[in-house]
């Protein structure tokens, strides 16, 4: 805790139950050794701000990032966790989005899926609902409903528009049957310059990655977002790359090097 600034201490310190700490503090972690690691800016200089919205936003040295940056016109990053996981995607060029999603989770009043469902309903399409229920099984209604719900949820983080966006005015369906192959349509109209990424952490567990145009965060890139606009080939460049797979860190990887030798010795290591 000791590695945060002062407000983001207080941001954990916040969660009430000690798990969720845990997981507030690994993000936060994670972020700033992210950046410390891909720029060389010194740990405890590293600068995460915040959108209106919540948006973590590297606030990084002039000529780092932008326009002119060849390979690097727009760096931003997200993080997401659920369960026993946190995670985090960056991208150079397109605003990303990440959420997490367990699809074998199942309401505590355990209701079936149609009963649990029925609480959402005004929040998907009706050809998000037709996708969730074509199968008619319960595993597949719930774990259909969870990806769909990511979709919706790495979409509005890469935006980085909180709660004031109407669910259902992105409308996600598949090209081939599958998730991997998500596209969305924004008041009807099918958003070419979007890209989603599903990838299984475990058995249950499923992140999605969002990647989208600059153009799209307009709502709060004077928070610290290098540019609103990227030439449509440098986009089509970014939006091509492979999607790197997530690699699973520890807690001490997340120590600064100078701090390390502190860091074992209070974990007794």
């Amino acid at each position: 805790m000791s590695l945060l600034p002062a407000q983001e201490k207080a941001r954990v310190e916040r969660f009430r139950f000690e798990k969720d700490k845990k997981l507030a503090l690994g993000s936060r972690l994670m972020q700033r050794m992210l950046v410390h690691t891909l720029f060389k800016i010194p740990f405890d200089r590293v600068d995460i701000m915040r959108t209106k919205a919540g948006k973590p936003v590297a606030k990084l040295p002039p000529g780092v990032t932008g326009p002119g940056i060849p390979g690097l016109a727009c760096f931003n990053l997200n993080v997401s966790h659920h369960g026993e996981f946190v995670a985090i995607a960056s991208e150079p060029t397109a605003l990303v989005g990440l959420d997490i999603m367990d699809t074998a989770e199942r309401p505590r009043q355990k209701q079936d899926s149609k009963t649990f469902l029925s609480h959402f309903e005004d929040k998907l399409t009706p050809g998000e609902w037709r996708t969730i229920h074509r199968d008619g099984s319960e595993k597949s209604r719930f774990a259909e409903f969870y990806k769909h719900w990511a979709l919706k949820e790495a979409y509005i983080k890469a935006v980085g528009i909180g709660l004031g966006f109407e669910l259902t005015r992105a409308d996600f369906s598949y090209k081939s049957g599958s998730a991997r192959d998500a596209i969305v349509r924004i008041d009807g109209q099918v958003q070419p310059d979007w890209s989603f990424h599903f990838e299984n952490l475990d058995e249950s567990h499923v992140a999605c990655v969002a990647r989208g145009p600059p153009s799209a965060g307009k709502d709060w890139h004077d928070c610290a977002l290098p540019c609103t606009h990227v030439p449509a080939d440098v986009l089509r460049a970014g939006l091509d790359l492979a999607q790197v797979p997530f690699r699973q860190v520890q807690i001490k990887d997340l120590i600064p090097a100078n701090k390390l030798s502190e860091y074992n010795a209070v974990c007794g290591i």
